[in-house]
């Protein structure tokens, strides 16, 4: 890695000036995705104003229901959030003798009354009901559930595997940013959300030889060959447990 003495003005921001002499080419990748990864990955300022916007929520839920306990999930929990990436909360020790889709009107109207959100809307249809809504004054994207314990035990799981495989940060970090940009974001559109992609992320580090799963250049280009040429998303299936692979779909 060499520092350029006459920086390119069109060189991208993450590489501050950087070039990279290597004769392998996915080594020269590899070091751009950590560069970018730590490029975009939240300051210390972002990650306190997001904390912040928890803090004031949790007080919000204990004038309402004492007992409560604000979890948050997704990827703000994982690491892995973007600038522009939601907040995912979900509200444990709820009134268990309450209708949940009523205790969701609720909240919304205590919400409301403190000026919590500049808009929101309530999804009852939705697998699990949220509540999402744009915070004031940060301008910050919240989706509140009650009671997902499938999502807090995914936290645990993440973190764990992102541990394992140190490799998974950044590659998830760069192919989200792809996928924002590209607006293939959306899962209730067709697109792909945070865990989903990073099972994909995962099971292509898995199936690597394990002495090519940190070299994050390679990886990023078996992803995008694998995903993009090879597999078959009506009758194949991924799984990450036991190392991990691959199922068919289609019952015999």
């Amino acid at each position: 890695i060499k520092k350029s003495e006459n920086p390119d003005e069109n060189m991208a921001q993450w590489n501050q000036g950087r070039y990279y002499i290597c004769p392998d080419q996915t080594l020269i990748l590899h070091k751009e995705l950590l560069d970018f990864a730590n490029y975009f990955t939240l300051t210390e300022k972002e990650i306190y104003l997001r904390k912040l916007v928890i803090l004031r929520f949790q007080n919000i839920v204990s004038s309402i229901w004492p007992e409560a306990i604000v979890i948050c999930h997704g990827s703000f929990s994982q690491g892995t959030s973007l600038s522009d990436g939601d907040l995912d909360l979900t509200i444990q020790n709820i009134p268990k003798d309450q209708d949940p889709i009523n205790l969701l009107y609720e909240l919304h109207d205590n919400m409301k009354k403190v000026n919590f959100f500049t808009k929101s809307r309530i999804l009852t249809t939705s697998f699990v009901p949220i509540i999402k809504c744009v915070e004031s004054p940060f301008q910050f994207k919240l989706d509140i559930s009650f009671n997902n314990n499938v999502a807090i035990i995914k936290i645990i799981r993440f973190k764990h595997e992102i541990e394992k495989y140190p490799a998974l940060l950044p590659l998830l970090i760069f192919i989200k940013y792809f996928i924002d940009y590209k607006k293939l974001n959306f899962p209730y559109h067709g697109g792909i959300n945070n865990f989903m992609l990073g099972i994909m992320i995962l099971n292509v580090i898995q199936s690597t030889p394990e002495k090519d799963q940190l070299n994050c250049g390679l990886l990023l280009l078996r992803f995008l060959d694998i995903y993009g040429n090879k597999f078959n998303y009506f009758t194949v299936g991924i799984t990450t447990r036991n190392g991990g692979s691959l199922y068919s779909r289609i019952k015999e």
